[in-house]
C-alpha cells in the first residue's frame, strides 16, 4: 500500500444570501452516494478502472461526494441542554 498525500484547503464564503441558501447550493454542487447501491457496485468492480467508474458516477459537478453530514449546531444544542433542538 502506498501513502499519497494532498492538501486540503478551507475556505470562508461571505454572502448577502441566506445561509440556507448558501448551505443548499454548496451540497447542490456535491454528489451523493447511496451506499447500499455503492456498496452492491463496488464489490461487482473486478479492475481498479471498473472501480474507479462506480466511484466517478458518484462524484458530484465539483468533484466531490459527500460521505456524511454532522449538523454540529444540533451537537452543541444538545450539549448545552439548549431548548432549541431539531
Amino acid at each position: 500500500m502506498s501513502i499519497r498525500r494532498f492538501e486540503i484547503e478551507r475556505f470562508s464564503v461571505i454572502s448577502s444570501r441566506p445561509f440556507e441558501a448558501v448551505f443548499a447550493a454548496l451540497k447542490d454542487a456535491v454528489g451523493r452516494v447511496d451506499f447500499v447501491e455503492f456498496a452492491k457496485a463496488s464489490k461487482q468492480a473486478g479492475t481498479f478502472a471498473e472501480l474507479k467508474e462506480v466511484i466517478d458516477r458518484n462524484l458530484g459537478k465539483t468533484g466531490l461526494m459527500l460521505f456524511m453530514e454532522l449538523i454540529m449546531a444540533r451537537f452543541y444544542a444538545k450539549k448545552r441542554g439548549s431548548p432549541h433542538r431539531r
